[in-house]
């Protein structure tokens, strides 16, 4: 794999008090479902995609308020944060 195809070291996290010493960066909406994925590589696609566009915003992690968004195209709504640590 390419260094441009792997997803930027974005935490994707689904507990609010992970990021609750961060700053919030921006709303991060989902990107459009793409048909004829396999579910498993179609979701680890849409995770790489939200992690790109919260690294565009800057942010290091990213809440995600819907944790099946990605599977059969459900939507996700989530929040970039700015953090100053890393999760592990």
């Amino acid at each position: 794999m390419s260094g441009q195809n792997q997803a930027p070291p974005v935490a994707i996290v689904t507990d609010l008090a992970a990021v609750a010493a961060c700053a919030f960066v921006a709303p991060v909406g989902a990107p459009p479902f793409t048909p004829g994925y396999r579910l498993d590589l179609g979701y680890k696609d849409f995770q790489d995609a939200l992690r790109r566009r919260t690294a565009a915003l800057g942010g290091t992690h990213l809440y995600l308020t819907n944790p099946s968004a990605g599977w059969g195209g459900a939507s996700a709504i989530g929040s970039a944060y700015r953090c100053l640590y890393v999760l592990r």
